[in-house]
């Protein structure tokens, strides 16, 4: 076989690979809420033993409050020296409230 070929293939196996690194390192998070804040487009949510705030943008269908507990997952990054996690998926497990 070609060196050239043999380049393109392991290429493109390695960017497969890390297609799949990518989806499996963002894995799901459990926690109760600590508090919410709501604003005109995005709600806020300090959870319980975690020191990143989530963060979601956009209507939800999902009304979550103080005390319940949910599972989030998200991309993680800092906005103005305040770790935070951009949540992609969040699901209510209970609700304490009701």
């Amino acid at each position: 076989m070609e060196p050239r070929k043999i380049l393109f293939l392991s290429s493109l196996f390695g960017i497969l690979v890390l297609i799949i690194l990518t989806q499996t390192l963002n894995q799901y998070q459990t926690g109760e809420i600590e508090s919410i804040k709501i604003s005109n487009n995005k709600v806020t949510i300090d959870i319980k033993n975690l020191e990143s705030e989530l963060i979601l943008f956009g209507p939800s269908t999902i009304k979550p409050k103080e005390g319940n507990i949910i599972k989030f997952k998200g991309k993680e990054g800092i906005y103005q020296n305040q770790s935070q996690i951009i949540v992609d998926k969040l699901f209510l497990l209970n609700n304490n409230n009701s």
